[in-house]
């Protein structure tokens, strides 16, 4: 049996999120073992199933999400790599599923895609009308920015309002309560950010005269892990005190009193599709000693 860490992208629009479910909704983990089974299957002889190292919404994008996966060769060879990237994004080209697998390793058996992590990174786009009423959003930033309706967005206020979430914190209130076989497991709500901003962002076609009706802006967070919502959650709030629904003392009360029950009502999290996985990353020199071979 052989390790392989792989690189892959997609848009999260027509999936019910990354993680396999006990039903038949498609996932990107259900998609990408039934993409690599058709590959490696006359050869392979140990069931396909994907160890993925964040498990994003249904909705969200990644432009470098990880996971890794144990293949046995029924003659004990490895595959070849290259191969096995272009046949596994044919499939998913013929059936019109957005992935794509950018690249693909062998690694050692210790590796652990989600473990070895040492950061995540995540951005979250948001678009403001300019004037007030504007509904002709650009059609390429459908599903893919929070569109937030209102012209009235102190982007200086929330950029001031980032520093809260700053420093060691208990996100207990940013964390979405965990549900079926998730519900009863114990969770450690104490998390440290390593930078979150608000920044000017660009639409993604410059082309359209739509595009120029807005304004548009980035949120870049970054951690060794998050919780389940919490970034969206996170946006959701500084939104709602860019609008002036909430104030910073709100905010400051969500995190000095920790509570599922403490979420202020009326603010609502950002919406998966603004919501991006950039960057999962690892020590360069231990992934580089786990490194058997390179595609």
């Amino acid at each position: 049996m052989r390790r392989y860490l792989l690189y892959m992208n997609y848009i999260g629009t027509q999936f019910h999120g990354l993680q396999r479910q006990t039903t038949s909704l498609r996932t990107i983990q259900s998609t990408v073992e039934e993409g690599l089974s058709h590959i490696v299957k006359p050869k392979s002889t140990s069931p396909i199933i994907i160890q993925a190292s964040s498990r994003t919404d249904a909705g969200v994008h990644a432009f470098a999400a990880t996971a890794h996966v144990d293949l046995t060769h029924q003659h004990e060879q490895f595959y070849n790599m290259e191969t096995i990237v272009k046949a596994t994004n044919k499939y998913f080209q013929r059936k019109n599923f957005h992935i794509r697998i950018t690249s693909w390793l062998e690694v050692s058996q210790d590796f652990h895609a989600r473990y070895a992590a040492t950061s995540r990174s995540y951005l979250y786009r948001v678009i403001v009308p300019k004037e007030a009423n504007e509904k002709d959003v650009p059609v390429a930033e459908l599903y893919r920015a929070w569109d937030i309706k209102h012209s009235n967005f102190d982007a200086e206020r929330v950029k001031l309002g980032t520093k809260l979430f700053l420093g060691p914190k208990d996100f207990q209130t940013f964390a979405a309560k965990r549900c079926g076989r998730y519900k009863n497991v114990d969770i450690v709500y104490r998390r440290e950010l390593d930078y979150f901003t608000l920044e000017k962002g660009e639409p993604l076609l410059t082309e359209d005269p739509a595009s120029k009706k807005f304004d548009y802006w980035n949120f870049k967070c970054g951690s060794k892990a998050f919780l389940y919502n919490q970034v969206r959650r996170m946006v959701g709030a500084l939104v709602g005190l860019g609008l002036g629904k909430i104030t910073e003392k709100d905010i400051q009360c969500m995190l000095q009193v920790p509570s599922h029950h403490n979420w202020i009502s009326g603010v609502n999290p950002g919406p998966p599709h603004g919501l991006y996985l950039c960057r999962v990353e690892y020590n360069p020199s231990e992934l580089a000693e786990c490194i058997i071979r390179k595609s």
